[in-house]
């Protein structure tokens, strides 16, 4: 008795989720008589429990710390007799706020993982991660997504400031790796290592950190790379169920050429234009592939059509990027 509460709290959540006879824990508040530092490490050890001995807990917290730390697809919510799992972190900073707590999701995540990937579009990071488990490779946990249209040179202004002020706070430097689209830029404004007119790095005061990476895509969009026949005539037979309509590479390439004015060479994964089709690179492909809808009768959906695509057939630019955002998130 002589440890406290909240040591007896922990000992007594433990060796219930421990015990083997136990398959479902319900705890409330297990939380209520830890520090801060040790409520988030209570998750962290319970998360892990669960999914090493397939348990499942459900438990109820009124820390606002705690729940900060949660991704919000796990929060189920409580409000008039209601509950409900919330959708976005839009709904977490409201319930936060009910609770009198400030939350500023992106921030908070930026001061504790310091790892930022900044992207036009949210899409465009869900596309990554998909490209990224294509080529075998994990995606990393500790990057903070960061959706802005923003130009290069202004998301150095912000990275320079927040970097400045998370340092003095927290005594570690971010680092940002600012993917843009090419849009209608010439293809020759970036290289083959996507450095954007020779920008590569910006390093902080100080000179010897690199805290953002400038990266800008040799296509138009992302999307530009999704162009794959062999793939897409995957897709479409994986999904159409109706035997009438054709689904073959040819077919594919046909209605490439035809609709749409795209040829796809062999050479389609190299990243310089010379060795490619001058429209696979600057033509606005959106509405090509939401074409594949009606032409071949099939939802396409971009993200699902990804896991179509096999490792050798990814693009070189996608691999460029995928590989040195897992190399800068493995590194302090």
């Amino acid at each position: 008795m002589v440890e406290g509460s909240g040591f007896l709290q922990w000992l007594s959540v433990f060796a219930l989720a421990l015990d083997k006879n136990n398959d479902v824990l319900l705890l409330d508040e297990p939380d209520a008589h830890l520090h801060s530092s040790l409520q988030s490490l209570l998750m962290e050890k319970l998360e892990k429990i669960c999914k090493k001995n397939n348990k499942q807990i459900l438990m109820v917290s009124h820390s606002s710390e705690l729940i900060k730390l949660i991704d919000y697809r796990k929060l189920l919510h409580v409000d008039d007799l209601k509950a409900k799992y919330l959708k976005s972190n839009e709904e977490k900073v409201l319930v936060l706020e009910g609770l009198g707590s400030k939350y500023f999701p992106l921030l908070d995540s930026m001061i504790e993982h310091k790892k930022v990937l900044l992207v036009e579009n949210s899409s465009d990071a869900r596309i990554l991660q998909e490209f990224c488990l294509k080529l075998e490779k994990k995606w990393p946990e500790n990057i903070v997504e960061w959706a802005t249209n923003k130009k290069h040179k202004d998301r150095k202004t912000l990275i320079v400031e927040l970097n400045q002020k998370i340092t003095q706070e927290t005594g570690s430097h971010i680092t940002a790796y600012s993917l843009r689209d090419l849009d209608d830029n010439n293809h020759n404004t970036t290289n083959s290592s996507l450095h954007e007119n020779g920008n590569d790095i910006q390093k902080d005061d100080s000179g010897q950190h690199a805290i953002m990476f400038y990266r800008t895509l040799r296509r138009r969009e992302i999307e530009n790379y999704l162009i794959i026949p062999e793939a897409i005539s995957r897709y479409i037979t994986g999904n159409c169920r109706n035997p009438s309509i054709a689904k073959d590479v040819d077919v594919v390439r046909n209605y490439l050429a035809d609709k749409h004015g795209l040829i796809v060479p062999e050479t389609y994964k190299l990243s310089d234009m010379a060795e490619n089709t001058e429209a696979l690179f600057i033509k606005d492909v959106k509405p090509v592939l939401d074409g594949i809808n009606s032409y071949f009768k099939v939802k396409f959906d971009k993200e699902e059509y990804i896991k179509s695509i096999n490792s050798d057939e990814v693009c070189d630019d996608i691999a460029t990027i995928i590989n040195e955002i897992v190399e800068m998130c493995a590194t302090d």
